[in-house]
């Protein structure tokens, strides 16, 4: 078939060169949705939103900076007479743009969870402008500004070969990741419990707004290998759909890499397509093989990095390579490259969320050095006319793999020192300024335990006070302009001091925590101590000090990202949704006890009622086999269905499904004193309402494919849930007197049924029941629902007095 394959007319090639280079183009595009879903399936929940906003801003950023490098480097072959129809350029430009975003966005998953947006924002444009497009141009072409260090002639007939970018993509993505992570430190663990856990309040979010760095230091990861394997737990669903979106998307990478639609090209595309996929699925199969040999256990999130892996080890040889050696090289890629590289930067304390450090910088080091040891299938190359310049070069008899590999080596130390040393002042720089701020925290600390005794023996004119005021205010000016907030003005109060200190003390607390509060680790590194402290000693650094490398602690424990001082529009949304939420949550939990555990007694007792009637023909058997209470899903199907006149039928109607129940369960403790207030409803209901209980939504079902959140226990049809500090809110609500009648109604038909069953002579004493010890446990639930009755009842009637008062006010009216 390739010695048959009909050429394709050259007046054709212009425009099949140019869909196939857009076609390609997009499925490299179509990849930042796999990096997204594959970086969002690996931080923690509270962190999703933030890194698909870095996703989305790395990839706009990335095309305006790698714009910027293009049109200045027109401009200069333009003034060197060497400028090309710009039309036909647009392209592969785009091409371009996609390769440079690839290796960008490298970053946001190894810096996930900590980064800053200002940060980050700025590492993408000096990417995107500078680092990536230099060395593209170095090894692509013999124009760029480092193509000597690629195409030099220290190796005769031997030069730097990557053919879609191993190396200068993915190993300098990498890299870049490494030394940026390593100046931002370890993600911190949250308190324990944190609101990921299921059945946690939402109540511990609030452990976060005072985030200030205890004694004994952040406890993070890799401090404990319990600790981490709790809190830090992948969504693998979104892991493999992130990794099926980048293989398919690794297609156009390497496939579009050939830029040209000929005979020869295509058939050249076809074999790095094949070459891709063998070295993936051998990727996939070496750290199965790991996990199966290694961790004896299967993670799914392992073998979906390996087959990456298997794929960034093959993109620099893929065209060169046969298919034994690319299902090799991607078979060492995911068994011992891969697996090493991951282990290497744990023990080195980097934490890298999704192990992007080790796929792209690891594995894409691998494959640029296995270019020295491949050649391809010259004979079938021979058949085609050579095929493409780079093949014929490694058929060539005087072609040697041992100058080969010098020349990758070289080429591959180029492209280390370039990105590192522009990735090291990039992000030092901010890791100065946020060093250099973070020295303000003595002053802020002292001047907040002072205030603190404001009133209880200390004046506002206490000369201790005041020096500790002017001397913050000349030190810092963050805390001059807290203090300008309240009237401060040069030495002083402008004019009376305030009134309420605790007003200051919480504004400065707030910004030592949001602005002065640091999680970097570098503040160990002597060096970096004392270059932040010169520049703090620069006044005209002050204002440059507002630039942070990560975000306040109190902002990556809740998930807030870079939020304002006083936590700004985002985090005050997010806490009134985590109050919502609480309210929706704490108040009905003693109801909601209360309710299941007499369900699942009626249950039981059913259970024991249809298998002591089994096989008797008696009246009371016969009594037994009818009555019952349908299972809570069971009721929540059929509700919608009934009419209201069936209420009382349904409240004794036959269940099937309760034979699968359990025991009898320990009856709870009693839930603590609640306080009842009434709520406002968008429908009234009446305490003698003849509705049924699915039909008024108390306890309902939920689908697993229903979409919309399961109304409350008190109803879906509640507008608000009002909470009130110091104590569990319980709103008043007829429906509960529904629900314990008709509980009430059918245990006392089932236990006058067991004591007649119970009696019969034909029944033995192993199979006859204890009624006293379910009628202790009904006693026991019954006593805590009518005292809670109660309770709403006498509420009820306060509220009523309290609304009819309210009303005779004009002023409230």
């Amino acid at each position: 078939l390739v010695a048959t394959a009909p050429a394709i007319g050259t007046e054709l090639d212009p425009g099949l060169t140019i869909a196939w280079i857009l076609l390609c183009s997009f499925l490299v595009i179509s990849m930042q949705l796999g990096f997204a879903m594959f970086e969002v399936g690996s931080v923690r929940h509270v962190h999703r939103m933030t890194i698909l906003a870095k996703n989305i801003m790395d990839s706009v950023v990335s095309c305006l900076g790698y714009w910027l490098y293009v049109e200045v480097q027109a401009e200069v072959q333009s003034h060197a007479g060497g400028a090309m129809n710009d039309l036909l350029q647009r392209p592969y430009r785009l091409f371009g743009w996609a390769f440079c975003a690839t290796s960008v966005t490298i970053c946001s998953g190894a810096m996930a969870e900590r980064a800053h947006m200002t940060a980050y924002v700025c590492y993408a444009l000096v990417m995107s402008a500078i680092m990536y497009p230099v060395l593209a141009d170095s090894a692509w072409t013999t124009t760029g500004l480092l193509s000597s260090e690629f195409h030099g002639d220290w190796l005769p007939g031997h030069r730097y070969h990557d053919f879609a970018g191993s190396g200068v993509v993915h190993f300098v993505g990498g890299t870049a990741a490494a030394v940026g992570n390593a100046f931002l430190g370890r993600r911190i663990l949250r308190p324990s419990p944190f609101p990921d856990s299921p059945g946690v309040s939402f109540d511990n979010c609030q452990v976060v707004e005072d985030a200030v760095a205890p004694p004994e230091g952040w406890t993070r990861r890799f401090s404990s290998d319990s600790e981490d394997s709790r809190e830090f737990k992948p969504v693998v669903y979104l892991q493999v759909i992130g990794m099926l979106t980048l293989w398919v998307g690794w297609y156009g990478f390497n496939a579009g890499s050939t830029f040209c639609m000929d005979r020869v090209c295509g058939i050249t595309a076809s074999v790095v397509a094949w070459n891709t996929t063998l070295a993936a699925c051998a990727g996939g199969v070496g750290t199965y093989i790991f996990c199966f040999c290694g961790k004896k256990n299967l993670d799914v999130g392992l073998i979906c990095n390996g087959i990456l892996g298997g794929l960034v080890s093959v993109t620099a040889c893929c065209d060169i390579a046969t298919e034994f050696q690319a299902a090799m090289i991607g078979f060492i890629a995911g068994l011992i490259m891969y697996p090493l590289c991951s282990r290497l930067t744990k023990t080195m304390w980097l934490d890298d969320p999704v192990d992007a450090i080790a796929v792209h910088a690891g594995c894409g080091l691998l494959g640029v050095l296995a270019v020295g040891f491949c050649k391809p299938d010259c004979v079938s190359l021979a058949a085609i006319g050579g095929g493409m310049p780079a093949q014929k070069r490694f058929c060539d008899p005087e072609f040697s793999q041992v100058l080969q590999f010098g020349a990758q080596a070289r080429g591959l130390f180029t492209e280390l020192w370039w990105t590192a040393g522009l990735s090291v002042p990039l992000w030092g720089i901010f890791s100065l300024c946020e060093l250099s701020r973070a020295m303000e925290q003595p002053i802020f600390a002292a001047a907040e335990s002072m205030l603190a005794e404001v009133g209880d023996g200390r004046a506002w004119d206490d000369p201790e006070l005041i020096a500790t005021l002017q001397d913050g205010a000349r030190r810092s000016g963050l805390f001059r302009r807290v203090l300008s907030w309240h009237g401060w003005a040069g030495a002083g109060f402008s004019a009376t001091a305030p009134e309420d200190a605790s007003a200051l003390r919480s504004d400065l607390h707030q910004a030592r925590t949001y602005k002065i509060e640091t999680g970097l680790e570098v503040s160990r590194w002597c060096l970096c101590r004392k270059a932040a402290r010169v520049l703090h000693m620069c006044c005209p650094a002050w204002d440059f000090t507002h630039l942070r490398l990560r975000i306040a602690p109190c902002s990556e424990l809740s998930g807030l990202g870079a939020a304002d001082m006083d936590g700004g529009q985002l985090a005050a949304l997010v806490h009134r949704i985590i109050d919502t939420q609480r309210d929706r949550s704490t108040p009905h939990s003693p109801l909601r006890d209360e309710v299941r555990q007499l369900s699942q007694i009626v249950r039981n007792q059913d259970v024991v009622l249809r298998a002591l009637s089994r096989g008797r023909t008696t009246e009371a058997a016969k009594m037994a086999r009818k009555i019952g209470l349908p299972s809570v899903p069971e009721q929540g199907e059929r509700g919608a269905r009934r009419s209201s006149q069936d209420a009382g039928h349904q409240a004794v109607s036959g269940s099937d499904q309760a034979q699968a129940a359990q025991q009898p369960a320990a009856p709870a403790p009693l839930p603590p004193p609640v306080r009842l207030q009434q709520v406002e409803r968008s429908e009234s209901f009446s305490s003698g309402t003849s509705r049924t209980i699915s039909e008024m939504a108390v306890i309902s079902p939920r689908s697993a494919l229903e979409e919309t959140p399961p109304p409350s226990v008190v109803g879906a049809r509640n507008s608000a849930i009002c909470a009130s500090a110091g104590g569990n809110v319980a709103p008043y609500s007829p429906l509960a007197a529904d629900l314990t009648s008709q509980l009430l109604a059918v245990m006392q038909a089932q236990q006058g049924l067991l004591v007649a069953l119970s009696r019969t002579p034909s029944v033995s004493d192993d199979a006859v029941p204890e009624p006293t010890i379910i009628g202790q446990q009904q006693q026991h639930l019954l006593t805590s629902a009518i005292q809670m009755l109660m309770a709403q009842q006498d509420a009820q009637v306060r509220v009523s007095a309290s609304s009819s008062t309210t009303s005779t006010s004009p002023r409230r009216a």
